[in-house]
């Protein structure tokens, strides 16, 4: 007597392999949703919250939001754009038409120019 077992090939019997595809194809997209929200390592805007002109910071005070900010210099020289309170945040922008990046927090801070002590500035943060 012949006691083997026959392997169903219907429809159903495939239907397990059809779920973990399901489940790659919502977790791809979840990661390229999460991807496209950014994150705080990022300027919140690529346009310069403050811009270095002829040896001045412009606007001045400059008001943002709290987060990354661009300073861009427009100078044929290097220029910093440091904060008075030790820490807080620091940049040096060679020049002309270069950027550089810093996160800002709430609050108003007082910045200036350390190789050209003359340059100062405020950054009114909300």
């Amino acid at each position: 007597m012949n006691t083997q077992t026959a392997t169903p090939h219907s429809s159903s019997a495939r239907t397990p392999l059809r779920t973990p595809r399901v489940l790659v194809v919502g977790l791809a997209a979840s990661a390229a949703l999460f991807a496209a929200c950014g994150s705080d390592a990022k300027p919140t805007s690529q346009e310069p919250a403050v811009t270095i002109k002829t040896f001045q910071y412009s606007p001045n005070p400059a008001s943002v939001a709290a987060g990354t900010i661009v300073i861009r210099n427009d100078d044929n020289t290097t220029h910093t754009f440091t904060s008075d309170e030790q820490g807080v945040f620091d940049a040096s922008i060679t020049g002309p038409n270069k950027t550089a990046s810093v996160k800002v927090t709430a609050g108003t801070h007082k910045f200036h120019c350390e190789i050209h002590p003359s340059m100062t500035g405020e950054l009114v943060v909300t």
